[in-house]
């Protein structure tokens, strides 16, 4: 899920429910991030994590994958389940 490419200031909320990202997540800075829960159910390698300075609440890693961080993390809780 890239919003690298977004113009204006896109939105994304999510507070009921959870969001399954397949690859790599990048935020941008001009952006409102909602979500609850953020799964990571990938297999895929080379995944990176980039937050542009947003807090994130709950990370489930349950898949065989590998992530990275690109920035620095902020959230209130993470589940590493599998993967790397």
């Amino acid at each position: 899920m890239d919003w690298t490419a977004a113009t204006n200031n896109p939105s994304v909320n999510g507070l009921s429910s959870k969001l399954h990202v397949y690859g790599s997540l990048n935020l941008i800075s001009a952006m409102t991030w909602n979500v609850k829960r953020i799964d990571f159910p990938g297999s895929g390698t080379g995944n990176t994590i980039t937050t542009s300075g947003k807090s994130l609440d709950t990370l489930y890693f349950n898949g065989t994958g590998s992530y990275g961080l690109a920035d620095p993390l902020t959230c209130k809780t993470i589940n590493a389940q599998s993967g790397t």
